[in-house]
This record gives structure tokens, C-alpha cells and sequence, in this order.
């Protein structure tokens, strides 16, 4: 019983009905105080389970984003080098199956070679964040000595544009045929002058393939 109901019954002396009756009161007071503290404290506990349900629901809605992105991430990861596999392919095989025609100076160049060769560093360099950090380092290396070779030669072919066209009115050739060509040379040159840092380009592409494989069992 609180202080405040204690002194007034001994405040009140022998007056026993009315002291019973404060009693009374108080004990109902008291049972009030109680149902509200209590009800107050389920109050809470509901919030707290309810913030609790909400934390779980972020953490779970989180988790399956989450997996969603991983998931986009490897699938995409995975198709890059799938690709990347199939221009390592192409490249040795448009070597291989390549047989230039002698009365044809269009054909004379293996220009299958040199467009593979410009598609594998288009797609390493549109795929960079996959790639390990090996064949990165060997490619801008690489790549570094071949984008200056090529806009070298680009610029250089814009400034004989004239020649081409005269060239393809006597020859009756298609002008930008003819500056394809010479840029296709050109990068052959450039492969043979420059064959090691390829060769560990190429031999960094087959060994990510290999520890993919190996990885995951494919």
C-alpha cells in the first residue's frame, strides 16, 4: 500500500468503517495501477514484437535481393567468359582455315583474324570487372601499345583518304574496303611484332577459363 493511503488511515484513528473503506479504495487504486502497468508493458512487448517481425521481414526482403544480384552477377560473369571462350575459338581457327587467294589483293589478308582479334578487346574491355587480375594487367599492357598503333593508322588513313578513292575507282573496289584492309594489315603487323605480350594475353584468358571450370565443376 502507498504512504499516501497509510497516513490517511492513521490520520482517520478508530474510525473502522471508514478506515475499511479506504482500504477498500486503496486496494482497487492499487489493482488499477497495476492493470495499467500492465497493460502498458503488453503495449511494449507487442511494439517490440511487431519492430521485431518488421526487422526480420527487411532482413529476409535484404537476403533475397541479395541472392537476386549475386545471381545476375554470376550469370553474367559467366557469359562473358563463355564468350571470351568462343573468340579464343574463333581466333585460332580463322589462323588456321585462313587461305589467302593470290589473284584477289582483298583477300590477301586474313581480316577474320584481325576482326577477332578487335572484338576479344572489345569485350575485355566492356567486361572488365570479371576478368582476373592477371589477364588485366597483361591486356592493358598490351592494349596500351596497340590503341596507339591504331589510331596512329586511323589518323594516317584519314589523311589519304584521296589515295583510297583513286585506288578504288581503278581497281572498282568499295574505298572503305580498301582502308579495312590496311588497318586488318596493320594489326597482323602489329600481332607479329608484338607476339609475347598476346601470347600471355591469350594464355591468362585460357587459364581463367580453366579455374572456372575447375570451380565449378563444368
Amino acid at each position: 500500500m502507498s504512504e499516501f493511503w497509510q497516513e490517511l488511515i492513521i490520520n482517520l484513528g478508530g474510525n473502522a468503517v471508514l478506515g475499511g473503506l479506504i482500504i477498500y479504495l486503496g486496494k482497487i487504486y492499487l489493482e488499477r495501477i497495476g492493470r495499467n502497468e500492465q497493460a502498458a508493458i503488453d503495449g511494449r512487448l507487442r511494439s517490440l514484437e511487431q519492430d521485431h517481425e518488421k526487422l526480420l521481414s527487411r532482413g529476409e526482403h535484404f537476403h533475397q535481393i541479395s541472392q537476386k544480384a549475386y545471381t545476375n552477377f554470376f550469370t553474367a560473369k559467366m557469359d562473358a567468359y563463355i564468350k571470351l571462350a568462343n573468340l579464343r575459338y574463333d581466333y585460332v581457327s580463322a589462323i588456321d582455315n585462313f587461305v589467302p587467294d593470290p589473284f584477289d589483293v582483298t583477300e590477301r589478308v586474313n581480316k577474320f583474324q584481325a576482326k577477332i582479334v578487335l572484338k576479344i578487346r572489345n569485350h575485355i574491355q566492356k567486361n572488365r570487372i570479371y576478368w582476373s587480375d592477371d589477364l588485366l594487367v597483361n591486356f592493358d599492357e598490351w592494349n596500351k601499345k596497340f590503341t596507339l598503333e591504331k589510331s596512329s593508322g586511323e589518323y594516317d588513313r584519314r589523311q589519304r583518304w584521296s589515295h583510297f578513292s583513286a585506288l578504288a575507282r581503278e581497281m572498282e573496289e568499295s574505298a572503305q574496303l580498301l582502308a579495312d584492309n590496311e588497318l586488318y594489315d596493320d594489326i597482323l603487323r602489329f600481332m607479329e611484332e608484338n607476339t609475347e605480350n598476346w601470347d600471355k594475353l591469350l594464355n591468362n584468358i585460357d587459364s581463367d577459363i580453366l579455374s572456372l571450370r575447375k570451380k565449378y565443376n563444368l
